[in-house]
C-alpha cells in the first residue's frame, strides 16, 4: 500500500510539512514499524507526503528531479483507484442520504459489483463481445439472479401479498397462483 497524505494532518511532524528553509527537490524519510513516510520538495513552498509500507528505503531517482521511487512508483499506478471510481459512478446503486452506513453499504454493493463484473470476463473473454454495453446487461442478470430465489419464493405462497407486488414478481417473469375473489376487495 502506497498513498498521499494531508502535509496539515496532526499526526505528520512539522518537520515533514514545511517547505520553508528545504531544498528544492529535497527528500526526508521517516521509518517505523513497517512503515516509511516521504516528504519531498518538487517546487518552492510545497510539499507531497507519502505513506508507505511497500517502500522501506530512501532510494531517491538518478533523474533530475531526483524524486524518491517511492513516489515514482504511485505516480505509476495511481491511475487504478480514479478508474474504478469512474467506473463505479457510470452505474451506481447509490441514492442521497444523509445516514452514513446506508452511503457506505451501497459503496459497498457499486464496488462489490464493478469487481464481479471484472472477474466474469476476465473468466468469459468472449461474453456479449458484439455489445457495446456488457457491463449494464451484467448488472442486469445479476441483479435478476440475486432476486430471483426471493421472487419465487414469494411467488409460492401468494396469500397476503398486495397487488402491486403479485404485479412485480409476475413482471419478473414468475406465474403468480392467485386468488381472484380477494384482489376485488
Amino acid at each position: 500500500m502506497t498513498g498521499t497524505l494531508r502535509a496539515k494532518k496532526p499526526d505528520i511532524r512539522a518537520v515533514m510539512e514545511a517547505a520553508k528553509g528545504r531544498d528544492l527537490l529535497s527528500s526526508k524519510f521517516i521509518f517505523s514499524d513497517g512503515l516509511a513516510v516521504v516528504s519531498y520538495v518538487p517546487k518552492k513552498n510545497k510539499t507531497v507526503c507519502l505513506l508507505s509500507a511497500q517502500f522501506l528505503d530512501d532510494s531517491v531517482s538518478d533523474q533530475s528531479h531526483k524524486k524518491p521511487n517511492m513516489i515514482l512508483e504511485y505516480n505509476r499506478t495511481r491511475g487504478g483507484v480514479d478508474n474504478a471510481d469512474k467506473l463505479v459512478r457510470e452505474y451506481s446503486c447509490a441514492r442521497r442520504t444523509s445516514r452514513w452506513p446506508l452511503r457506505l453499504f451501497m459503496n459497498m454493493l457499486d464496488i462489490g459489483a464493478l469487481n464481479a463484473f471484472i472477474i466474469w470476463m476476465l473468466k468469459n473473454k468472449n461474453w456479449n463481445q458484439s455489445k457495446r454495453n456488457r457491463r449494464y446487461r451484467f448488472l442486469l442478470e445479476l441483479g435478476k439472479e440475486l432476486t430471483n430465489p426471493n421472487i419465487l419464493r414469494r411467488a409460492s405462497n401468494p396469500n397476503g401479498l398486495q397487488l402491486p407486488v403479485v404485479r412485480a414478481v409476475e413482471a419478473a417473469g414468475v406465474y403468480v397462483a392467485r386468488n381472484i375473489a380477494a384482489e376485488s376487495t
